[in-house]
C-alpha cells in the first residue's frame, strides 16, 4: 500500500503553524506515510489572505510563502472537471471539495467547520483537521516527529519574542497535538524514547474536543 494523500486546504497554508507544521512532516516522513497535494486555487485563496492579514508586507513575502509551498507538495491541482456535485451548504467550498476529489485524495486537511458537518459517506476523501492528522503522524512515525520538532526549536530559540511551540499550537486550534509536543519535548530533554506518546495522547483524547 503506498502513501496517503493529504490534500491541504487554503486555511492550512495561511496558517504559518499549521503550514510549517505539515511541510516539514512531509519532508521528514520522506513521502513514505503521505504525500501532499494542493490546487493553484488554494494557493491563490491564501495568497490573497496572507496580503490582506499583511498589506504592509515586502512584494516579495508572500510570494516567498507560497513558493516554500510549491516546493514543499507533491502535487498541485490546476484544473478539474465542471459542476462536479457537493453535498456541503457552503458554495464557496466547492473548488476545494471539487480540486481533492481530482487529486484522488484519501485525506483532506482543513479547519473548515462546513466540511465537517457534511455526511462522510457522501465524500470520497477523509475530512480531518489538521491537529488529528498531525498527532496521527505522530503516532505512526514519532522518530520524524522528534526531528520536526528540532528543527522549529532551533526557529523558536531564535526568536525568544515569539510563543513556544506547544503555546502555538494551541493557537492554531491543534491541542491534541499541542499535548503530543509537549510530552515529546519532555522525554527528549531526559534523553528518552518517544515511542507510543501520540498513541497514549490519542486514547485520552479519544471522543473529546481537545485535549486538556
Amino acid at each position: 500500500m503506498g502513501p496517503q494523500v493529504a490534500f491541504i486546504d487554503a486555511n492550512v497554508i495561511f496558517s504559518k503553524t499549521l503550514r510549517d507544521w505539515i511541510c516539514l512532516l512531509r519532508l521528514e516522513t520522506g513521502g513514505h506515510l503521505f504525500v501532499l497535494h494542493t490546487s493553484e486555487e488554494a494557493l491563490t485563496e491564501a495568497a490573497y489572505k496572507l496580503r490582506k492579514k499583511m498589506p504592509d508586507a515586502p512584494g516579495d513575502s508572500i510570494r516567498s510563502i507560497i513558493e516554500h509551498v510549491r516546493n514543499a507538495v507533491d502535487d498541485i491541482v490546476v484544473s478539474f472537471p465542471s459542476g462536479a456535485s457537493f453535498p456541503g451548504a457552503d458554495k464557496d467550498d466547492r473548488y476545494i471539495h471539487a480540486a481533492a476529489k481530482a487529486s484522488g485524495a484519501d485525506y483532506l486537511l482543513t479547519q473548515d467547520a462546513g466540511f465537517a458537518g457534511i455526511d462522510p459517506d457522501l465524500l470520497p476523501y477523509e475530512v480531518i483537521t489538521p491537529d488529528l492528522f498531525f498527532a496521527l503522524v505522530a503516532a505512526n512515525n514519532p522518530a520524524a516527529t522528534d526531528r520536526v520538532i528540532r528543527r522549529q526549536l532551533k526557529y523558536f530559540d531564535s526568536k525568544p519574542d515569539v510563543k513556544g511551540l506547544s503555546e502555538a499550537l494551541m493557537d492554531a486550534k491543534c491541542e491534541i497535538f499541542a499535548e503530543s509536543v509537549k510530552r515529546h519535548l519532555e522525554r527528549m530533554a531526559h534523553g528518552q524514547s518517544t515511542a507510543g506518546l501520540s498513541q497514549q495522547v490519542l486514547k485520552e483524547c479519544s471522543g473529546q474536543v481537545g485535549c486538556n
